[in-house]
């Protein structure tokens, strides 16, 4: 089972990373997104939630 579970995330991930980048080119101009430090900023927890409920 648990081995189940990490392939779903492993398919999943270029979903999150794809849902992240579109985050932050709606979230910041252009200019923003090339003088920002982006080391602070953090990913909306509620998708991590939503994302957990679909591979269960």
């Amino acid at each position: 089972m648990q081995v189940r579970s990490c392939a779903l995330v492993l398919y999943h991930f270029p979903d999150v990373e794809t849902q992240w980048d579109l985050y932050l080119a709606k979230t910041y101009s252009p200019e923003a997104l090339r003088m920002k430090n982006f080391e602070e900023e953090q990913m909306p927890t509620e998708w991590f939630r939503d994302w957990l409920q679909q591979l269960a």
